[in-house]
């Protein structure tokens, strides 16, 4: 349990705008759409989720979905 004053530091979700826009051109998606998209996959693996194994991605891959469509 942290302090009242001390929040625990996650990290840092960083997106680069150019991969974004080449992205949503090669997937035909919006750019606002790559964008919660990369934000919800960095959000997960900040919460400890991984994709290495085949069973953990397609977890993973299922929760992004899921957290998308509740957010949409």
């Amino acid at each position: 349990v942290f302090p009242e004053d001390q929040k625990p530091w996650l990290g840092e979700i960083i997106i680069c705008y150019p991969l974004v826009k080449k992205e949503a051109a090669r997937r035909g998606l919006a750019k606002g759409m790559i964008i919660k998209k990369l934000l919800i996959h960095g959000l997960l693996h900040l919460l400890g989720h991984g994709h290495q194994q085949k069973k953990q991605r397609h977890q993973m891959e299922a929760l992004e979905e899921k957290l998308l469509e509740a957010i949409d």
